[in-house]
């Protein structure tokens, strides 16, 4: 089984990614923004497969210190449940804000 993370993945095309994957026997790392779209995410994506391998991680990827945190979560899953193992990595987050910040 296959191992893909989609950044983003709680609406739009990333969330349509997260279908057609856990569709195909993928084993779906997804992340989202808040904790209440990963799992209503989560609960699309098992209303159409029961079946399906995915697992939600929240982080609001805006703030480095949620970037760096989200990175530990998903490196520890890897390691205990995929033999460290990542195949894909689909970067599918985005945001629009109208003021100019670095991290």
């Amino acid at each position: 089984m296959k191992t893909v993370l989609i950044t983003g993945a709680t609406s739009g095309i990333g969330l349509a990614l997260a279908r057609l994957l856990a569709g195909a026997n993928w084993h779906v790392l997804a992340c989202g923004r808040t904790a209440e779209r990963c799992d209503a995410a989560k609960a699309a994506v098992l209303k159409e497969n029961p079946d399906a391998r995915i697992v939600f991680f929240s982080a609001d990827l805006r703030q480095q210190r949620e970037v760096n945190r989200l990175a530990g979560e998903i490196g520890t899953y890897l390691e205990q449940a995929c033999g460290g193992r990542l195949d894909v990595l689909i970067s599918n987050a985005g945001f629009v804000t109208s003021w100019y910040s670095t991290t």
